[in-house]
């Protein structure tokens, strides 16, 4: 299930899109940096096996590593579990929330198998994304197709005020470059 979906993910990613893989068990075991290389990402597929524990965090921090918040760049992160974790404590999920934030990153998290759902809904919400149970490759594949979805359509709205002073409602008018969209 888990080869198939992300060899799936990596042969339908959008031209200029970059992956990189960590695989953890009870700490890493193989980390593949960001990369728009297909061999590379589909050779690291081959080499996946569940043994031993489950240690989010380590897998977590290893990828965190990779990311650097770049102007007009859209970060994910998907993190892929068959296992039970405990491995973030309380204070650490919002360390979390401010480590996605200052790198623009997006956490989504999916369950695969026997896994805490009340852990991985709350490790996603600290990185502001979501958290998906999958039991079939089609799931996974409705999961990455909106995940595309939102980085093809993932805006950055900014403007400067021109009262500060005043408080009540306030409109923005959002106009796009290409003739005929307002």
């Amino acid at each position: 299930l888990l080869k198939e979906a992300v060899r799936k993910f990596i042969e339908t990613r959008k031209k200029g899109e970059e992956i990189g893989i960590v695989t953890f068990d009870s700490s890493v075991m193989q980390n593949i940096a960001l990369t728009k290389e297909e061999e590379v990402l589909l050779q690291a597929v081959d080499y996946f096996t569940a043994a031993g524990g489950t240690n989010i965090k380590c897998g977590i921090n290893t990828a965190l590593g990779q990311y650097n918040k770049e102007k007009d760049s859209f970060n994910v992160m998907i993190v892929m579990t068959d296992g039970q974790d405990s491995s973030y404590w309380d204070s650490q999920f919002a360390e979390l929330r401010n480590t996605c934030k200052e790198k623009d990153l997006i956490l989504y998290t999916i369950g695969l198998g026997d896994v805490s759902v009340d852990y991985l809904e709350r490790l996603a919400d600290s990185g502001m994304g979501s958290f998906v149970y999958c039991n079939n490759s089609t799931q996974l594949e409705e999961l990455y197709a909106f995940i595309h979805n939102q980085m093809d359509n993932n805006y950055v709205l900014t403007y400067p005020a021109a009262d500060t002073d005043t408080m009540g409602k306030r409109v923005l008018l959002v106009s796009s470059e290409q003739e005929g969209f307002t």
